[in-house]
């Protein structure tokens, strides 16, 4: 019998399958590391993933990109380059302990 040479498409059954066990081993690892956290009295942020301004990060170049409001208003906005940015704002307002 000749073996498959071609690998099965991302979406196949029988590709995730494989790869399941490490899907599920991940989610135990976040689990518990955000349990950990939270004893603590941490908070979770998730800063946002869209900016007005990408910073001025000289040999950062962020990727641009237009927001459609409900409206149809266009808006120029950019990926963040720097999550720490954002969580830094967080720190400087207050927060203390976040994650």
């Amino acid at each position: 019998m000749t073996p498959n040479l071609t690998p099965s498409p991302w979406w196949s059954r029988e590709r995730h399958l494989d790869r399941r066990p490490f899907l599920l081993t991940r989610n135990r690892i976040a689990s518990r590391i955000r349990k950990h956290f939270e004893v603590s009295d941490f908070i979770e942020v998730d800063p946002a993933a869209l900016v007005i301004s990408p910073g001025n990060e000289t040999h950062l170049h962020a990727f641009s990109t237009t927001l459609v409001e409900g409206g149809g208003a266009e808006k120029q906005r950019f990926l963040h380059t720097s999550p720490e940015f954002a969580c830094k704002k967080l720190l400087a307002a207050g927060e203390s302990r976040i994650f």
